[in-house]
């Protein structure tokens, strides 16, 4: 009986190695087909889920503070929403093809501040100390009155001279007079005007009230939006006034109260006023670099369907824009809709004909439900099905390359934050970016007729046989 319990024994300790070898074996062979597949940027997201798991949502008060950021985060303007896209967009990318996105996006950020600070550069003002102007309010040594419609203010004539051309011209057609009256373009101006226009031509720095205050006051919107407009129109013509009478200081004060007003209500009315010959190329620089900062913003406001044409169209084409592709597509579509009801009335497939072409609608994956609904209307043609993928993305060909969105380089740099590609795959992944496809030249000749010029005679003297 002992034996027979004996070899029951061995031969179930048989049985249990043989199935722990084949489990083993079993196991081997998965890994081996792991480890044979190429990875992609699923495995590194499926992982990056994983370690966050347990310690992002260790505790109940934590659980309550995700669910919350998700619920603010919901909507198609917030970061989130569009870490999630692009996170779908490279699921099936190579690590090497994130990284090279990741580098051009970097480059793209970079060449971003260096527009931004040459868009805010502009020629330095000539200074002038601000004891002068105590002078004036001291009335100390003053020796000409500056006479305009029911007032006069006291002024130094030889600060009038080196400073302003305008007043130049004036004090030399009275010399000996201690009362000169305003003539010319000064003769418009009212006492705070000119009140402004001396304290910056003694101070050498721009009125701390009055216009530059209410310009200022502007963006949040005091008095209704009528009442912003017509202090925009007051720096608009002391802005011009200045330019004439050549005063730079008194030109960049309005600059920056001008800018300092910007809001999505006041745009249009800003670029409207930048398109004329006399405005400030200053201005215009910033306005379109606002318009581009906040293009969500802007295009969803009652004002937007005053915006010119020509300001979206540059916007649009625009490495900098900071807005999706899909939420520009949508923003653009519902400003069709808007500026077809204000007058002549246009229809809004004409509007958005010049503009949606402009929007990179080759990054958009086939099944987006804007561009689905975009060639629904016929604003864009319909989507191939390599749309939205590495090559799009990469601009590989004829397809443009993304912009400069730096919610997308925030969640590269996330994503890749713990990678480490290998260098030889990451230098095949960018001469496949850069190198183009050579077009076959071959096919012009198969137009070309045969016989279509009668060969010349040859000659009398001429072999008609060669020899090799």
């Amino acid at each position: 009986m002992s034996r027979l319990l004996c070899c029951l024994r061995v031969r179930r300790a048989r049985d249990d190695m043989g199935a722990a070898l084949e489990r083993q074996q079993v196991g081997d062979a998965s890994d081996r087909t792991v480890c044979g597949a190429p990875p992609t940027m699923a495995d590194v997201i499926r992982e990056r889920k994983k370690k966050a798991g347990g310690a992002a949502l260790g505790t109940l008060r934590r659980r309550l503070a995700a669910a919350a950021r998700r619920s603010r985060d919901a909507g198609p303007e917030r970061g989130c929403e569009h870490a999630r896209f692009l996170r779908s967009v490279v699921a099936t990318w190579r690590p090497a093809e994130v990284v090279v996105l990741g580098e051009q996006l970097e480059a793209l950020a970079a060449l971003r501040d260096l527009h931004a600070q040459a868009a805010l550069a502009r020629e330095p003002a000539r200074p002038l100390a601000a004891d002068l102007a105590r002078l004036r309010h001291a009335r100390l040594a003053c020796d000409v009155e500056l006479r305009g419609a029911g007032f006069s203010l006291p002024a130094h004539r030889a600060v009038l001279l080196a400073r302003c051309d305008h007043f130049r011209d004036l004090l030399r057609r009275h010399p000996a007079s201690a009362r000169v009256p305003l003539e010319g373009v000064s003769a418009s101006l009212s006492r705070a005007q000119l009140e402004a226009v001396l304290h910056a031509l003694y101070a050498g720095a721009p009125p701390p009230a009055d216009h530059a205050g209410s310009l200022r006051n502007c963006r949040g919107g005091g008095g209704g939006r009528h009442a912003s407009l017509a202090m925009l129109d007051d720096g608009f013509r002391l802005y011009e006034i200045a330019r004439f009478l050549e005063m730079p200081i008194v030109v960049q004060g309005c600059e920056d109260a001008i800018v300092c007003a910007l809001s999505p209500d006041t745009l249009p009315h800003v670029l409207r006023w930048c398109a004329e010959p006399v405005a400030s190329q200053w201005v215009q620089r910033q306005a379109m670099r606002y318009l581009r900062d906040e293009f969500p913003a802007v295009m969803a406001a009652p004002a937007a369907a005053a915006l010119p044409r020509a300001a979206l169209a540059d916007a649009l084409s625009s490495d900098f824009l900071q807005a999706g592709e899909a939420q520009a597509l949508r923003a653009l579509l519902r400003w069709a809709e808007r500026a077809a009801r204000e007058p002549p009335g246009a229809a809004p497939r004409d509007l958005l004909a010049p503009l949606a072409p402009l929007v990179r609608t080759e990054h958009l994956p086939p099944d987006c439900d804007v561009l689905q609904q975009a060639v629904r209307r016929g604003v864009v043609g319909a989507p191939a099905p390599w749309q939205g993928g590495a090559a799009a993305w990469l601009g590989r060909g004829a397809c443009r390359p993304p912009r400069c969105f730096l919610p997308y380089l925030d969640e590269v740099k996330a994503l890749l934050e713990s990678q480490v590609v290998p260098e030889a795959e990451l230098a095949a992944a960018r001469r496949s970016r850069l190198l183009l496809p050579i077009p076959d030249a071959l096919y012009m000749l198969a137009d070309i007729p045969r016989n279509r010029h009668p060969r010349p005679e040859r000659r009398a003297g001429m072999s008609h046989t060669c020899s090799c």
